[in-house]
């Protein structure tokens, strides 16, 4: 079964370093092969406090039902 998870983080050195712990992690934890990823450059909007530029990750996976 094919899946997809997605991480988004700061357009920072630090958020992309936070971004990259997470994704080691989860394939560590979960013991995912990758099959595709794609990334994109965005904005999130906080009420009030202006935008914030963001990365998006997708990571395609093969897995079993037991991974989220």
């Amino acid at each position: 079964m094919v899946k997809m998870h997605t991480f988004i983080g700061k357009a920072t050195l630090e958020g992309v370093q936070h971004m990259d712990r997470q994704i080691n992690e989860f394939l560590k934890i979960h013991r995912v092969k990758p099959l595709h990823v794609t990334q994109c450059f965005g904005t999130e909007r906080h009420h009030g406090a202006g935008e914030e530029s963001v990365i998006i990750t997708s990571v395609w996976y093969e897995a079993s039902e037991e991974v989220l």
